[in-house]
């Protein structure tokens, strides 16, 4: 989606210093562990499930959806966020 600037007055030059302080950010990526409820049904929180079907266990194969999707799409993430 190409993005298109205007300049109108001094404004350029806050988007400018706020978009200087969001590159400084970090963005993570994945299920967080901690404020997540259990599965119904199961004993597992959704960060071990998660956990269980990207990597797989001695039962379960490994059903990737973080890193295919990352791997994907990794040269528009870069494009989007520098």
């Amino acid at each position: 989606m190409p993005i298109t600037l205007e300049q109108r007055g001094n404004g350029l030059e806050a988007l400018l210093q706020q978009l200087q302080q969001l590159k400084a950010q970090a963005v993570y990526v994945g299920v967080p562990d901690s404020a997540n409820p259990t599965v119904e049904g199961t004993s597992l929180n959704l960060a071990t499930l998660a956990a269980i079907l990207e990597l797989g266990n001695e039962r379960i194969p490994s059903r990737p959806f973080l890193r295919q999707t990352l791997a994907d799409n990794q040269q528009k993430y870069v494009e989007f966020f520098c």
